[in-house]
């Protein structure tokens, strides 16, 4: 037998004779990591006896005997046992390394089991992220898979012994191979079926299974013998426990420590760029210690239909979502970071009201903020409180789930004041009388008459213990803006403009020939000859901003700067560019609410029309941008495009009995195989199709040499030059326009000749543009090239968004900024 402690052959009546004498009498019964010695095992064992017991079962000659304290032999024998010992080690010097050999085969077999099934889980997990395949067809995959191991494997292995029987291999080595084969051959054993794929998943602590909430019972027919019956049916929501799923996204990589290292960033800041420098969010953070960690969660409702809501079928659910502004830029647009909290049917809440189904909901962001959540780091775990801080939505949505009128035509209808609807008609500012505080809410809400105070029900988010809707300043500007303001006022324009300066063809050929430039990703549709009898133009919210803010260059040319309709028009884009801001200043705020004020007042004077609704929500933006921020880190739109992660697995099945719990396991399974990853929040550089150049080759070398890295610099005969690369989420290619800087003449733009990099170091190449000035008609810079070249890094730009260069009918270069500066 061989000792498992040094791998030497003895004999079964020098046991106790060896331990004492080569191993110092160690007492093997209280050893905590015994590994198996004998061929093709290497297997670990907590115990003397476990490994004892295995031995014996599972190799033919164990030859094992108990280690004993008594009975020990002579001083002579130990010596003469020691010199057999030295002699064996001395002459048979090729036997440790055969046991060296088997131990390190082990471990290797041991790893590759491990790799295995690593793969085999990712692999798996990925299956189930996948949101237009069904789960049943995971089932099939996977044992077609096992099937196909299985056939392929074995005419292989058969083979493979064939070839070392050839070679004279050892024992040890056809059993090393052997088990490598069966490895691969049971790979997907212990995820045979779902009952096991979804335990398995969850004893990893991947999958956090949604759970279903009672809601309440009602009387559904029965059909029997005895002919119709009335039995009582429970009705369910669904639920997704966010301290474990905001537990597993802080420990991601690079989670907490990237965030952490954002808000220290953010306190550097003179300017507004993020939701934790305002003071809507100090006031909550002040009811804590400076030395705590708190992040602000953002709750997001919304309805959607995951049927054909013409269809005979339809059926609309209601989706609770969850967000943390505190994300790195660069992680904010990213939905994987939006979190489903709650969903059920939206006609549940006619039946059971808000507060039995958001009770779960309110359950958890209250323990969020009273107890935290344990986080565990690189230096230990971290106690982290979140506080939920906004409500987010559209105006139906906010407006429902805040107990306000939900329709614009009530006398009361908005949740920022109560001010009756005739006056919005024409009001120009914030009136700050009538705002809306938590003393009138409750008086109005006592009243219990929406006709005069334009509350049905007080917010079941109330009892939250630092959140009042009162206080909610959330602004939906996609709503507001390029789904109603914009329509409204372009309508307006083009019924004025048509057929005065132009025609609807003329227009529509504008339209198509028009170039919007590499960053701009939609395109505006042309127009139906029969726009003007329509309420809305025909374009989505995203086409409708386009079509503002190329406008200007499409037609200006027709329509002279003193008609008071292009004026009109101005001014919307000047309201736009405000409203688009993602950096701010307080100055902002003032200009906003002038720019309001003069906007509310031109609709009014020109088009002789009444303020919709949704121009009345404008007099509130500057309170709003001065509570909470810049309005685009509010958006929806975020949430909305969230929604097909949703619609997609109940599109992906034919079963509607309980479509919620369907859509919340899919949900869950996308989460475990990122958690399953592993990988880091942040997103990765990103790189096109490249060459290798020399920058002496360049004809602008030596206008850039003096600003190039030094890393670049020090080997410029080889460098790589990429069409695009994408820098933290963005994506940069030649022909794009770079934001550089603005000194006392205004902006300074340049153009993306290359993109070089070498060591992951990136610079972009580009050729500055002469800017002529702001062209206040079209409501762009003009600029032209120029023959002077230099180079940045990203990190270095005024603005890292990049701009597109768009031409005027008579081919005129400018420049649009996304928006003011």
């Amino acid at each position: 037998m061989k000792c498992f402690l040094c791998h030497t052959e003895i004999q079964q009546k020098e046991c106790n004779v060896h331990f004492k004498s080569c191993h110092g009498g160690v007492n093997v019964s209280k050893l905590t990591s015994i590994t198996c010695p004998e061929d093709d095992c290497g297997r670990l064992f907590p115990t003397y006896n476990s490994y004892k017991k295995h031995a014996n079962a599972e190799h033919s000659e164990p030859n094992l005997v108990e280690v004993s304290a008594v009975d020990l032999p002579s001083s002579s024998s130990l010596n003469q046992h020691c010199e057999n010992v030295n002699q064996q080690d001395h002459d048979s010097s090729s036997v440790s390394v055969d046991a060296t050999k088997l131990y390190d085969c082990s471990r290797k077999l041991e790893n590759f089991d491990l790799s295995v099934i690593s793969q085999v889980d990712q692999l798996v997990a990925k299956l189930y992220s996948l949101n237009h395949f069904p789960r049943s067809h995971v089932q099939t995959v996977i044992e077609d898979f096992s099937t196909l191991n299985r056939d392929l494997i074995s005419p292989l292995e058969s083979a493979v012994n064939e070839t070392l029987t050839d070679c004279g291999a050892s024992t040890s080595q056809f059993s090393h191979i052997s088990n490598m084969f069966k490895i691969v051959t049971n790979s997907f054993e212990h995820l045979k079926t779902e009952y096991r794929r979804l335990q398995y998943f969850t004893e990893s602590g991947c999958y956090i299974a949604p759970i279903q909430y009672e809601l309440g019972e009602v009387d559904i027919a029965c059909h029997s013998s005895d002919g119709s019956l009335l039995k009582k049916k429970m009705l369910y929501g669904q639920k997704i426990p966010l301290d474990k799923v905001l537990t597993k996204f802080l420990e991601l990589p690079d989670s907490l420590s990237s965030v952490m290292d954002y808000v220290e960033y953010l306190k550097t800041q003179n300017d507004i760029r993020n939701y934790m420098q305002c003071p809507h969010w100090q006031s909550k953070r002040s009811k804590f210690s400076v030395d705590d960690i708190v992040l602000p969660l953002w709750v997001y409702y919304d309805d959607f239909e995951c049927n054909n809501p013409l269809g005979s079928n339809c059926l609309k659910l209601g989706g609770t979502y969850v967000s943390l502004p505190c994300l790195p830029p660069e992680c904010q647009s990213n939905i994987e970071n939006i979190f489903v909290a709650l969903i059920f049917k939206t006609k549940y809440r006619g039946l059971f009201g808000d507060k039995v189904l958001f009770s779960p909901l309110i359950e958890m962001l209250t323990q969020l903020e009273k107890e935290g959540i344990l986080v565990s780091t690189s230096d230990g775990p971290k106690r982290v409180y979140v506080i939920t801080s906004l409500l987010l939505g559209d105006n139906l949505g906010i407006n429902s789930l805040g107990g306000f009128a939900e329709s614009f035509g009530a006398n009361y209808f908005c949740r920022f004041c109560k001010t009756h609807r005739c006056d919005t008609f024409t009001q120009l500012e914030e009136d700050s009388a009538t705002l809306r505080d938590e003393i009138s809410y409750k008086e109005d809400v006592d009243t219990d008459n929406v006709k005069v105070r334009g509350i049905k029900s007080e917010c079941a988010l109330n009892v939250l213990p630092s959140f009042h809707i009162t206080s909610n300043y959330s602004i939906d500007s996609f709503h507001d803006l390029n789904e109603g303001v914009a329509h409204y006022t372009m309508l307006h324009v083009l019924r004025h403009c048509i057929p005065k300066y132009f025609d609807v063809d003329c227009l529509n050929d504008r339209i198509s020939m028009y170039q919007y430039g590499v960053c701009e990703s939609n395109k505006v549709p042309l127009l139906h000859s029969e726009f003007a009898d329509r309420r809305k133009l025909k374009m989505s919210g995203s086409e409708t901003f386009v079509f503002v803010k190329h406008f200007g260059l499409i037609i200006g040319d027709l329509v002279p700067s003193s008609d008071p309709f292009w004026r009109l028009y101005v001014k919307l884009r000047q309201v736009f560019d405000v409203c688009q801001s993602k950096i701010l200043t307080r100055s902002k705020a003032i200009v906003l609410k002038v720019l309001v004020k003069e906007f509310n007042s031109l609709y009014l004077s020109v088009t002789n029309d009444t303020l919709k609704p949704k121009f009345h929500n404008l007099v509130h933006y500057p309170r709003a941008l001065l509570e909470c921020g810049a309005f685009e880190q509010m958006s929806t739109k975020p949430f909305e495009r969230k929604h097909r992660d949703l619609l997609a697995p109940a599109h992906a099945t034919t079963s509607r009995r309980n479509v919620g719990l369907t859509i919340a396991k899919q949900i869950q399974l996308n989460l475990c195989f990122r958690l399953l990853s592993n990988k880091s929040i942040l997103p990765k550089t990103l790189f096109g199709p490249s060459d290798v150049i020399s920058l002496y080759d360049l004809d602008c070398y030596l206008a850039i040499a003096k600003r190039l890295p030094s890393i670049i610099l020090s080997n410029a005969s080889t460098c790589l030059s990429h069409n695009w690369v994408e820098i933290k989420g963005t994506m940069y290619k030649t022909g794009m326009v770079l934001f550089i800087n603005v000194n006392e003449a205004g902006p300074v733009f340049g153009m993306i000749e290359f993109i070089i990099s070498r060591d992951e170091c990136i610079s972009f190449v580009f050729r500055y543009f002469v800017t002529f000035g702001f062209n206040q008609h079209v409501c762009a810079f003009e600029v032209d090239n120029s023959n002077v070249f230099s180079c940045i890094s990203q990190s270095d730009l005024f603005d890292p968004m990049p701009l597109s260069l768009n031409f005027s009918i008579e081919n005129e270069k400018y420049v649009i900024l996304r928006h003011a500066m």
